[in-house]
């Protein structure tokens, strides 16, 4: 699983810097990791919002953060 996830930051950070550098230095993306080892069902190619938010949303608000803290939400 560790090998998995280095490749996924390591990808990010290659959009991260694409979009800060095409940007001129205007456009910089903060991520916020949260890994979340719940086991979930669906169909099809994309993992659907609403199973997404379900499953991050009892850990986040542990945390006291939540789902609208963020501008945006990628479940992978």
């Amino acid at each position: 699983m560790g090998k998995n996830l280095t490749k996924i930051f390591i990808e990010l950070e290659k959009a991260r810097l694409f979009y800060w550098r095409n940007s001129h230095m205007r456009f910089h993306i903060n991520f916020t990791y949260t890994i979340i080892v719940t086991p979930v069902r669906f169909t099809g190619w994309w993992l659907p919002e609403d199973i997404a938010r379900q499953a991050a949303s009892c850990i986040l608000r542990k945390v006291s953060v939540y789902w609208d803290d963020f501008n945006g939400v990628v479940a992978l």
